[in-house]
């Protein structure tokens, strides 16, 4: 380090001790001129005046006569107490020493005067920020320095000060559309504030847990000291009916919030304001809907989700661009708000030819000729200081990120501080995924996709900020709404990924560099073509559509049939009778409120009909039954509804259902579970319409082949959930599947969820059979949803082992116990929370129960403490309960 490095530290203390002197603000103030104003010099009696002037003290005007009047004794009086004591000499030698004010004339001199410096307005322009000098601020503009207080941000960003001129107090539905990392999200937080104090509840909705995860991590310590109540709804730690109903701002999942929203939960219906990130997520991913995607549409759920929130709750999209806004914003009633002004990164094209590649910028003012045949690394020959840059590879499968993570780390390998990597990514046997990307992280590369658990890919993204990390490669699911400190991306088009890339999508891997993180520092683009195709012959081709395009529009896909029948049960869930025709009107309603519903026509006739068709379906296999006041739900239909068992899938299953008995053993429960569609959605996918919604759809059905491989699939599952409740390692439950299924990657967040719907789906058979007074069914049901949700044996099913919080090495807040402490616990004795706390006690003994808990256990020493603590502390709230 130079010996000017090790000064600026020093001189940049001793300039902020300057400005923290007591008159330092106002001298510097008074000193300051107006907008456009020369800078003058100012004498210390004007200096003097002017600091009076501030603080309303203003000079009386002088009488001819001579003689002096009281309020100009007053006013020396106040002079004479200003200037006192040397303070503000004081200060003012300090300003002049630190730069900030030119002193001109000898020093000690009465005709000596001041002027203010640029370094001192830079200075000012920075406390008014801090001390908001300002005092007729409006409501946005209140909640704007808030949020910068609380960011610890030194001014908005160009787009944001926009904003807050232009856009003012928002008390209408807004688009706001600005490019990743500009700062949509710190602008809808003021939104949301503003909201909240003016006592109305608001939810913010996002398409993915990670941008759940990173806005709590923002802002959840702002509004909890603001005295506001928020709850994260993602799937990621239980929330109970009444922390929902009392919480003043919710973080979630559409689909989550669009469960509740079905269900008519209480909690839904005050919701005064709601922020729904990623807009763009209402543009359907599917071409024509068929029998292996049926249901998948996630565009439909969103769709319906906003029809259902029009009515009563203002509405405030984030987004970047996308085709034909204004009939989204027709469709809203909402006013849009886009700066014009958009920073982007530069493009490259790579093309490899003979024995050479090609990299051309996009605007065809720069070509370079690389001898290399790889195009990889003929990019990192292109870019300037590649060890110096942070650079991002997007592929389009998990087997391809980790395959070329391991090619990345051993022809291109970082140095990274391990330490920091040991003490926040978690590793084990149970995470075989996570295992495998701490061997790339020994070389500083990184992997990131879907299959990795929530907390590690969480972990795995702060790093990324935090460049600590700085080469990642990863799916396209990293692309999704949050930015990173990126100085690179390179986007390889393999035959996974040829057939998804558009233009949006192009833009959405592009905007991972974020606005701020281009404007301060810039970023490149590199796209790489690896296997042609019909669509795209050549990388002109491919660049001519990503780079060039117009934007698509949005068009949400259609209403599916498992879809169709929630919001029938959110009609029938309002009173015992129904028309048929009011019933279909009122489905309707909702119907033709959607994007796709309001500008496609032909769609509401065709929905009409399947709507129809659905209403005399469900009367057909008398679940509507008629009556003289109407059509009503059967008693077994109307519970399988409460306990929220979708109608299709309950029709599909009953027969099932009704055959099981108390002594039903394994095999038939893993039958029935494998009979609904959640478990069915996760890799290795089996998913199977059912002839009904085959035939409501009007699609093609199954090929032979796919049949036979989803009897297949379902044979590995079955075995999956055979291992998990006899407590086989995760590591071999997943290898078995590997070996049986080589071509589809499964890890340990796919199995994880698979378990947790599987869970879920008993759970609600238990609930179905308490409500028909079967408690002991129910309960030999309820004992099989623990062992799926915590992959235990029989012995540990009614165990309260696992409602045990306890401290977690890797991440803020607890966990609970794994499987195998559970069973070390178990095997020494300890099956409950209670023997825990009371086994030990024996006041004949010398020590305390907790340290002979921790020796006779079986856990480690210092866990096993921990592990008591929990359990008094748990032990006694429930005393305290009963």
């Amino acid at each position: 380090m130079s010996k000017g490095q090790v000064r600026t530290p020093v001189v940049l203390r001793e300039k902020l001790k300057a400005l923290g002197n007591r008159y330092a603000a106002d001298i510097l103030t008074v000193l300051s001129p107006q907008t456009a104003d020369v800078v003058s010099t100012y004498s210390w009696e004007e200096i003097v005046d002017g600091i009076l002037s501030l603080i309303g003290v203003s000079r009386p005007i002088e009488k001819e006569e001579g003689l002096r009047t009281q309020a100009e004794a007053d006013y020396e009086g106040q002079r004479k107490k200003l200037i006192s004591g040397g303070t503000l000499y004081e200060t003012m030698s300090k300003l002049v020493s630190a730069g900030f004010v030119l002193a001109v004339g000898e020093k000690k001199k009465k005709k000596r005067s001041f002027m203010i410096t640029r370094d001192g307005r830079l200075a000012l322009a920075a406390l008014h920020i801090l001390h908001e000098i300002t005092d007729d601020d409006t409501e946005v503009q209140r909640a704007a320095k808030t949020l910068l207080r609380f960011k610890n941000f030194i001014q908005l960003l160009p787009a944001q000060e926009k904003f807050i001129h232009e856009v003012g107090d928002v008390r209408e539905n807004l688009m706001i559309q600005m490019p990743p990392g500009s700062g949509k999200t710190f602008l809808a937080m003021i939104v949301i504030l503003m909201a909240l104090k003016r006592g109305e509840r608001c939810i913010y909705l996002t398409p993915y847990i990670s941008l759940n995860r990173q806005i709590m991590d923002e802002y959840e310590n702002l509004f909890r000291t603001l005295g506001y109540s928020v709850i994260r709804l993602d799937g990621m730690r239980r929330v109970s009916k009444e922390e929902l109903n009392h919480a003043d701002l919710i973080i979630a999942i559409f689909e989550n919030f669009l469960t509740s929203k079905l269900r008519n939960d209480k909690w839904t219906k005050d919701i005064r304001l709601a922020v729904i990130d990623e807009i763009t997520e209402l543009n359907s991913s599917i071409d024509e809907v068929s029998v292996y995607n049926l249901g998948s549409d996630r565009s439909t759920r969103l769709d319906v989700l906003i029809s259902l929130l029009r009515p009563n709750t203002r509405i405030i999209t984030l987004s970047s661009r996308f085709g034909h806004t204004e009939m989204v914003s027709k469709w809203l009633d909402a006013r849009i708000f886009r700066p014009e002004a958009r920073i982007t990164p530069d493009e490259y094209i790579v093309e490899t030819e003979r024995k050479h590649v090609r990299i051309c910028s996009s605007d065809n003012s720069h070509t370079v000729i690389i001898d290399v045949q790889d195009p990889l690394e003929a990019v990192f020959r292109h870019i300037e200081s590649p060890e110096k840059k942070s650079v991002l590879i997007v592929v389009g499968t998990r087997v391809r990120a980790e395959g070329m993570a391991r090619y990345m780390a051993e022809n291109h390998a970082r140095q990274i501080n391990m330490k920091l990597v040991r003490n926040t990514i978690e590793t084990n046997d149970d995470t075989p995924a996570a295992n495998r990307l701490f061997e790339t992280l020994s070389k500083g590369v990184a992997f990131h996709h879907a299959g990795l658990t929530p907390d590690v890919r969480g972990s795995l993204e702060r790093l990324i900020r935090q460049r600590v990390v700085r080469t990642v490669v990863s799916t396209t699911g990293i692309t999704a709404g949050i930015s990173f400190p990126l100085d690179i991306v390179i986007i390889l088009v393999d035959g996974a990924l040829i057939n998804r890339i558009t233009r949006s999508k192009y833009l959405q891997i592009a905007g991972r560099i974020g606005e701020y993180y281009l404007a301060s520092r810039g970023g490149r683009v590199y796209l790489i073509l690896e296997e042609p195709s019909e669509r795209f012959p050549n990388t002109k081709s491919l660049a001519k559509v990503l780079f060039k395009q117009p934007l698509q529009s949005l068009k949400p896909g259609d209403v599916y049939p498992q879809l169709a029948i929630s919001l029938l049960n959110r009609c029938l869930s309002k009173s015992r009778f129904h028309d048929p025709t009011k019933l279909k009107s009122e489905i309707m309603d909702v119907i033709s409120r959607t994007l796709r519903g309001t500008y496609d026509k032909e769609y509401i006739k065709r929905a009409t009909q399947q709507i129809s068709k659905l209403i005399k379906w469900l009367q057909k296999k008398d679940v509507l039954q008629p009556d003289g006041k109407g059509l009503y739900l059967s008693k077994d239909a109307r519970i399988a509804v409460k306990v929220d068992i979708n109608l299709i899938e309950y029709i599909e299953s009953r027969d099932v259902i009704h055959e099981l008995q108390e002594s039903s053993s394994d095999d038939d429960l893993i039958y029935l579970v494998l009979k609904f569609s959640q478990p069915q959605s996760i890799r290795p996918r089996t998913t199977l319409p059912s002839q009904f919604e085959i035939e409501l759809m009007g699609v093609d059905g199954p090929s032979d082949r796919y049949v036979n491989m989803v009897g297949v699939r379902n044979r590995i599952k079955y075995q999956v959930l055979l291992d998990w409740i006899n407590e086989r390692p995760i590591k071999d439950i997943i290898a078995m599947v590997h070996n049986q299924v080589p071509n589809v990657a499964i890890d340990e967040r796919d199995l994880r969820m698979f378990v947790d719907f599987c869970s879920d789906i008993i759970q609600k058979v238990s609930l179905y059979y308490l409500a028909l007074k079967e408690e002991a069914l129910s309960e030999r049901l309820e004992r099989f949803s623990n062992r799926l949700k915590y992959g235990v044996k029989e012995d540990l099913a009614n165990t309260d082992l696992f409602n045990l919080r306890v401290p977690s090495a890797f991440r803020e807040g607890a966990r609970i116990l794994s499987r195998e402490e559970a069973r070390i616990l178990a095997d020494h004795g300890y099956r409950t929370i209670e023997e825990i706390v009371r086994r030990d006690i024996d006041h004949t003994k010398p020590g305390t129960a907790r340290t002979r808990f921790a020796k006779n256990c079986g856990l480690d020493n210092n866990f096993a403490k921990s592990v008591y603590r929990s359990a008094i502390e748990y032990y006694r709230s429930r005393r305290e309960i009963d």
